[in-house]
């Protein structure tokens, strides 16, 4: 009885370590995103998280969505140009993920363009105050140009192609031939495309712009989604021939994670804290 309990509570729990991620998943492990509150000591941060990356440049947790990208950008394979940020279900980071490391990237020179392709939460245009009244949708249907569809963030010079307001009726417009035609522009255009799509297993759109994309990552909650949940839309990837380069972890504790032994950088942040500025 003790033995079939603690199997359940194995099943049940959620994706916590970096053995989680290579050995139960099969998945390359992308490395681990650190909540905000955890990277600052003795005080609460004053901004956001997508705002903190640029007033904070050289925080360690600005550092961590830069470890992502490299992670993502030098992997074996083609250099890829679209990459899709996903999640099994809401609530994981993935939002915040893709405006983050769409921002530092933008802040750091590179032409890069954030693509807000969850029509129904409008996260990223949200967040980046997308409020072009020809967006994604116009784009789509034909109605709009490339340039008359883009917003610039003044902060860091990012192209946002998002939506201003959410789908009123049954049409769809991210059909798969649109996908791989945005796509196709945007990569003529960009040097990277950060894709913030829907989560996996509840839209299925998400599986259509992630097959689309030249890689994925997939983004966890740190001990909050449960293993099978991650299974369930990794499985579904896989089935739609959707390239995944890897899965990183979300709003870890650092303090709590460097002590499992899996603490990538953060079991060492003493020895660099001459090279953060938080």
């Amino acid at each position: 009885g003790l033995f079939a309990i603690l199997v359940a509570e194995y099943l049940r729990r959620g994706v916590q370590t970096k053995r989680d991620v290579e050995r139960r998943l099969k998945l390359r492990y992308a490395g681990a995103i650190p909540s905000l509150s955890s990277t600052v000591k003795g005080r609460k941060a004053l901004e956001p998280p997508h705002d903190y990356v640029i007033a904070h440049s050289h925080s360690l947790f600005a550092e961590a969505f830069r470890s992502i990208r490299t992670f993502l950008t030098l992997s074996p394979g083609a250099k890829p140009r679209t990459i899709a940020i996903t999640s099994a279900l809401p609530g994981e980071g993935k939002t915040t993920t893709s405006v983050c490391i769409a921002r530092t990237s933008a802040a750091e020179g590179l032409n890069v363009v954030l693509v807000d392709a969850d029509l129904r939460r409008r996260g990223s245009s949200v967040l980046m105050d997308y409020d072009n009244e020809k967006d994604l949708r116009s784009y789509l249907a034909g109605e709009a140009t490339l340039e008359d569809c883009l917003k610039i963030d003044p902060l860091s010079g990012l192209a946002v192609l998002g939506t201003h307001s959410a789908p009123d009726s049954a049409y769809n417009p991210l059909t798969e031939a649109k996908i791989r035609e945005l796509f196709d522009a945007l990569r003529d255009r960009f040097d990277i495309v950060i894709v913030d799509t829907a989560p996996i297993l509840g839209v299925a759109e998400g599986r259509v712009l992630a097959t689309a994309a030249d890689r994925v990552l997939v983004i966890t909650r740190w001990k909050k989604t449960s293993m099978r949940a991650v299974e369930a839309a990794v499985m579904m990837l896989l089935d739609a021939k959707a390239k995944i380069t890897g899965l990183a972890l979300s709003q870890v504790n650092i303090k709590k994670y460097a002590s499992t032994g899996d603490g990538d950088v953060y079991a060492y942040t003493k020895k660099f804290q001459g090279y953060y500025q938080n």
